[in-house]
């Protein structure tokens, strides 16, 4: 691997170099042809110029010039350092890379060359990242981008490009912005289905559903940040391990580490700012036991991975988090440098687009979010509650415009008898209150029906809605002193057409 140069070995500078280059150019469309002859001689010079121009590129740090054809639109990436006072760094970066003995003077410029390394390495955007994950010190972001380089060179990120490339049924060479309109999210790939069939399949907690853990569905309306969306329940660490599924999973992991590299390089070209994703994980119901069994060194194997994608998450909000996981959190955090502590937000459940700044069109059902767009992954999961002994727990599913008419399918299970006392299901649809009717603070109630449960596990039954509103499902655990752990399903399983 080429040695590491820094800025002030260089001969010559960029700006010089173009300077010159300038003015020979407009010499050159300034000095029309007297004759035949001079106009001869005059592209005969030219042509002099050009080889000079070829020459001083392969030998200075001129190759940076070629990069910017290769690494996409610089000026975007260097309007968003002006932007944010690092384009200083930035350009001394830049120049150590491609100048004569720097880490990409001798890589490729064609798929085919050795050393090729696709727009997404190479751009301004990538050199960013690496700029701002280390605090802006160009040494250290040299450091980090060199140690990248040989990860990429010693691992297989060019065949996991390669197969998500193939995946949205695009030529190698296709424009990035093409390729992230079609290419698959790598939990939904084939070549995982053994993690979704086996490590996440149907249990006792989610019948008849084998489905990711994690989805990406969307986008932040202010930022343009990729939101990624995670049940943390099921994501069933130990059993990962236990199945000899880790090795499967590291590889889904670096898919996700490439696919992202590629998104959010075309999200920032799009918005000419630098983009992150945006991460929202379920914490509901997770305790310690997620990370047993060799769940916690699955993730610590992880994080030695994705340390060579710096600047991908831009932040991370745990919801469902409840009281005593705010306190805990609040105090674990503080271990936590500010930098990453200032990346990390807590929810309580409960008006969560609110709390997270998004429309509830945004969210997905299971969130309290209205949402179709998860209806085959995350809002296909069974919600787990527990219903204290004489206490109630309940769901809501908010019915829109659109879905008037549409069945809606609701399902309960882990019911049964508790030391002789019955668990009972109340099912009530809120129509959605008129502007007047909302101003006094009521709205229609609909019952529709209320099931005692002696001797059953489950009730599945479907509601079709004739107007707005919410359909809220109640548990009543009637037992003095037990509580009783259920689960959840609401969801929409067809169209008012079909209906």
């Amino acid at each position: 691997m080429a040695t590491l140069a820094q800025p002030s070995e260089r001969a010559t500078s960029v700006d010089s170099f173009e300077s010159s280059r300038a003015g020979s150019v407009e010499v050159a469309l300034n000095t029309p042809p007297a004759s035949a002859e001079p106009a001869k001689s005059a592209a005969h010079g030219a042509a002099s110029q050009r080889t000079e121009f070829e020459e001083a590129a392969a030998a200075l740090d001129l190759r940076m010039l070629r990069g910017e054809t290769v690494g996409g639109e610089w000026a975007k990436a260097e309007a968003d350092a002006h932007r944010v006072g690092d384009a200083t760094a930035l350009r001394d970066m830049r120049q150590a890379l491609w100048c004569e003995g720097g880490l990409l003077a001798d890589r490729g410029y064609l798929p085919k060359e050795p050393g090729y390394l696709p727009p997404e390495a190479v751009s301004g955007w990538k050199l960013l990242r690496f700029l701002r994950g280390n605090g802006g010190s160009v040494p250290k972001a040299l450091e980090a981008y060199e140690k990248m380089l040989r990860f990429r060179d010693e691992g297989r990120v060019a065949e996991f490009r390669a197969a998500l490339v193939e995946s949205a049924g695009c030529s190698p060479d296709a424009p990035i912005d093409q390729i992230v309109k079609t290419m698959v999210w790598p939990y939904f790939h084939p070549k995982f289905s053994d993690l979704v069939e086996q490590a996440w399949g149907p249990d006792e907690a989610s019948p008849e559903v084998g489905v990711p853990p994690v989805v990406q569905v969307g986008s932040d309306p202010e930022t343009g940040s990729p939101i990624t969306w995670t049940a943390f329940e099921r994501y069933n660490f130990p059993k990962i391990a236990s199945t000899g599924l880790g090795p499967m999973w590291m590889e889904l992991v670096q898919w996700c580490d490439v696919y992202f590299d590629l998104l959010l390089h075309a999200r920032s070209e799009e918005r000419g700012t630098l983009v992150r994703r945006r991460d929202v994980v379920d914490i509901q119901n997770v305790g310690l036991s997620a990370l047993s069994g060799g769940g916690l060194a699955l993730l610590r194997k992880m994080e030695s991975l994705t340390i060579h994608y710096p600047e991908c998450i831009g932040h991370t909000d745990m919801v469902n988090f409840g009281s005593v996981g705010v306190a805990l959190w609040s105090a674990a955090s503080m271990l936590l440098p500010k930098a990453t502590r200032e990346k990390f937000s807590t929810h309580n459940a409960g008006h969560l687009a609110e709390s997270l700044g998004f429309p509830a069109s945004v969210l997905p059902r299971r969130l309290g979010g209205t949402s179709n767009d998860f209806t085959p992954h995350l809002d296909a999961l069974f919600l787990p509650r527990d219903v204290p002994a004489r206490g109630t727990v309940a769901v809501r599913h908010e019915v829109v415009e659109t879905d008037v008419g549409a069945p809606v399918e609701w399902e309960v299970i882990g019911l049964g008898v508790l030391d002789g006392w019955a668990v009972r299901v109340g099912i009530e649809f809120f129509t959605k209150p008129s502007p007047e009717a909302s101003a006094a603070g009521y709205g229609a109630v609909v019952v529709v029906g209320e099931v005692a449960t002696p001797k059953i596990n489950s009730i599945r039954d479907s509601w079709i809605p004739e107007a707005p509103g919410s359909l809220s499902i109640t548990v009543y655990n009637d037992s003095m002193i037990q509580s009783k752990h259920v689960s959840f399903r609401i969801r929409k399983i067809g169209t008012a057409a079909q209906s």
